[in-house]
């Protein structure tokens, strides 16, 4: 027999295609990096996340009253220095809070708003520092006004404005102090504080009895608005209870931090509780509701006999 047998017909080798090779590896490589994107769009939308003052007014169906910018870090830091950024910054920030003050003078004028509580669904919203302008806003435009930091838990109108603690709300409710000498002068001129003073977890259900209703007619009588810097709705009752006494309730969002579910679950309480009136603050948001034109808002110097307009 042969010595060399034949298995199969022999078959030369294919060419390796290498533009397969480059489509497959491009595609490998686009899905890579599109999956924690797609990850985290997912887990955005699971959330409820609030990114836009939008999603509060046609998403949630609530009054959006107004709209804050968010100062970044670096320019907060450089606020005192005078650069034109951190000008601009503050010139944003100033005319966007006017524009909610406009609405509270306009609400007072009406039906006579003069206490506006400023809450917020959960803590980290931006409630206390949207309080402490609102109230400077009003003081600057000429209103007594006390801010009155309600958060009863965790107080920081005080430590943000540098005022060392003292007596306070709860001297004041257990009639151990009055109101006249309890308020802080600040150096904003018409602008006062009261801190919460001296609490325990037990003497906050004084807040169910008859004095609250007549600290808030001895804050009417001495001031013309009282801004109340309320703790959050959710995680406890004390905003609860105070909403009764309140002529404007204003809830304040936080883009990226506060959740749908939760703002609306923070609304149909406050509702419970008889708040009369509710609108929402978003800071943060995407800028449709403050539109600052810097060169608008500059302020032209006539020539002698010569008017200037715009």
């Amino acid at each position: 027999p042969p010595r060399i047998q034949g298995f199969e017909q022999a078959v030369a080798p294919k060419a390796v295609d290498e533009t397969a090779r480059l489509k497959k590896a491009a595609l490998f490589a686009l899905l890579a990096f599109l999956a924690p994107v797609a990850l985290l769009v997912f887990l955005d939308v699971r959330s409820h996340r609030i990114n836009s003052a939008q999603d509060v007014s046609r998403g949630l169906g609530l009054h959006v009253i107004g709209s804050l910018p968010l100062i970044p870090d670096r320019v907060f830091r450089s606020l005192g220095r005078g650069s034109r950024r951190a000008m601009h910054w503050q010139a944003l920030m100033r005319e966007s809070i006017s524009g909610i003050a406009v609405d509270v003078l306009r609400k007072s004028q009406l039906d006579g708003t003069r206490v506006v509580l400023v809450s917020s669904a959960g803590r980290g919203e931006g409630k206390t520092s949207l309080s402490i302008q609102l109230a400077r806003n009003l003081a600057e435009a000429g209103y007594r006004t006390l801010l009155v930091d309600f958060d009863l838990r965790r107080p920081s109108v005080g430590p943000a404005l540098g005022l060392d603690a003292q007596s306070g709300i709860g001297e004041v409710l257990f009639g151990r102090s009055e109101m006249a000498s309890t308020a802080q002068e600040t150096d904003d001129p018409n602008l006062w504080v009261m801190q919460p003073g001296r609490w325990t977890s037990s003497s906050i259900a004084v807040l169910s009895n008859g004095v609250v209703p007549k600290f808030f007619r001895e804050a009417r009588e001495q001031f013309d608005f009282v801004i109340v810097d309320g703790s959050p709705v959710l995680p406890v009752a004390e905003t609860r209870l105070l909403s009764q006494h309140a002529d404007l309730v204003i809830l304040s969002v936080f883009r990226d931090v506060s959740r749908g579910p939760k703002v609306l679950e923070a609304c149909r309480i406050l509702g419970a509780y008889g708040a009369r009136s509710l609108g929402v603050v978003v800071t943060a948001g995407s800028g449709e509701l403050y539109t600052y034109d810097s060169e608008y808002a500059q302020a032209e110097e006539p020539e002698d006999g010569e008017a200037v307009g715009r």
